[in-house]
């Protein structure tokens, strides 16, 4: 048992062989911080948003400025609908980096209604100037 099969597990949503991996790797006190990325992974999957919320934390104590933790982290705090704490984090990851489209997306999904006009500029001009991959693009197209 090891990080690279929970991974192939995880890939292939075999959630349930996924997390006996990573839960035995944590509690063999591995001491790579992915086991807790995985784990919150893998709880949002099953539904026990707390839990992934712990893990999501304790990988962003060793993390703080992960991209992928603290939007995933937003992600599960807007599922539980934490919408204030949520929209914080992604706030945080656009002005960490303007060209975050995913965390532009959040934000939309947060409230449509809300979402500020110079934010469809920012998207515009960030799809004009840059080369995205094709997920950012769709999720501009949205």
């Amino acid at each position: 048992m090891n990080l690279i099969d929970g991974q192939r597990f995880l890939k292939e949503k075999k959630f349930d062989k996924s997390l006996k991996i990573f839960l035995y790797l944590e509690k063999k006190n591995c001491s790579d911080p992915r086991i807790f990325f995985y784990l919150g992974l893998i709880y949002f999957e099953l539904n026990q948003f707390d839990k992934s919320i712990s893990y999501y934390k304790k990988f962003l104590i060793k993390n703080p400025s992960s991209t992928n933790a603290l939007l995933n982290l937003a992600i599960v705090k807007q599922s539980i609908g934490k919408i204030d704490y949520a929209k914080k984090i992604y706030l945080k990851l656009i002005k960490k980096n303007k060209l975050n489209v995913k965390a532009y997306y959040g934000l939309y999904l947060l409230d449509p209604k809300n979402f500020a006009q110079k934010n469809f500029e920012i998207l515009k001009n960030i799809e004009k100037d840059n080369k995205l991959n094709l997920h950012d693009l769709s999720d501009i197209k949205d």
